[in-house]
């Protein structure tokens, strides 16, 4: 298991677990947002990138589908890219797009 406390660019915090269950043979992250949201998404490998889908709750009560893959770049690097399902459009909206890169060891 992971435990990660994270902060956004816009100051919002919370904290994600993520495990990989072999009985299931499926990786889950679960995440709680300081009084903002929770997601809950399951899933694994899939054409080269870790792709996982669940849902997303806000603490109004919504729910929403919800989608994140995690894929390798050339470079080392790894994107991040989640989606949020838009009920009123029928089509999925940009959550998160980021770049992780390895921080230097001399840094």
């Amino acid at each position: 298991m992971i435990l990660e406390n994270w902060t956004s660019a816009s100051g919002g915090t919370g904290t994600s677990l993520n495990y990989f269950n072999p009985v299931t043979n499926e990786w889950r992250q679960v995440w709680v947002s300081a009084g903002r949201y929770s997601i809950d998404i399951v899933g694994g490998i899939r054409a080269g990138s870790m792709v996982l889908e669940g849902s997303i709750y806000n603490f109004g009560g919504a729910v929403w589908d919800f989608r994140g893959s995690w894929t390798p770049n050339n470079d080392g690097s790894v994107r991040q890219f989640f989606e949020q399902y838009n009920h009123d459009r029928e089509s999925w909206d940009t959550w998160f797009d980021g770049i992780y890169k390895k921080k230097d060891s001399g840094s």
